[in-house]
């Protein structure tokens, strides 16, 4: 099912929703024209990236020992 919408409708109704912080004319012709072609997936899929967290029992105790260690050491330099 495809919405009968105009990308300046579409435009508009982004205008209203997000008055200080809309996305540009040409940027949601590129979104209409990717989901009509449908490249857009909805799905959440996993990356492989860098994991979101590292939070193990050993890292923070390794964390800690630094710290121990030297109060002065900044992040960078852990």
């Amino acid at each position: 099912i495809k919405l009968a919408k105009t990308v300046i409708e579409i435009h508009g109704e982004f205008i209203s929703t997000f008055p200080n912080s809309c996305p540009g004319l040409s940027t949601i012709t590129r979104w209409r024209k990717d989901f009509d072609n449908s490249s857009i997936n909805l799905e959440k899929n996993s990356s492989s990236g860098r994991p979101r967290e590292t939070r193990t029992q050993e890292m923070i105790a390794a964390v800690k020992r630094l710290i121990e260690d030297n109060p002065r050491m900044t992040t960078r330099q852990m």
